[in-house]
């Protein structure tokens, strides 16, 4: 159960690690290395089942087509990696995951 703080005493599961909303209207490669240093700073005190982060596929607040990932997979794919790489789940927000019909 994903919960905005600690509430861990009360049935949460995971907490935002280095979240902060205005990251994601930051461009994709800023928005990355803001993630990256607050997974790295964040898994000093806690686990990283213990966490999620946020990948905004589409427009998330004020960041318009700089901070979108969709339709650029090079970037999709090294937060697919960086994320994965650390542990840390992600929440994927957008209408699709990707943008071709066949399946994977």
């Amino acid at each position: 159960l994903n919960q905005p703080d600690y509430y861990f005493f009360h049935g949460g599961s995971r907490t935002g690690m280095g979240y902060d909303e205005q990251q994601y209207s930051l461009p994709r490669r800023r928005d990355l290395d803001v993630s990256r240093a607050g997974m790295y700073d964040d898994l000093y005190v806690q686990l990283p089942t213990q966490g999620w982060m946020f990948l905004p596929i589409s427009e998330y607040h004020a960041g318009g087509p700089a901070a979108e990932f969709d339709d650029r997979p090079a970037a999709f794919d090294w937060a697919l990696a960086q994320y994965f790489g650390f542990g840390v789940a992600a929440c994927y927000r957008g209408p699709h995951l990707w943008n071709q019909t066949d399946p994977r």
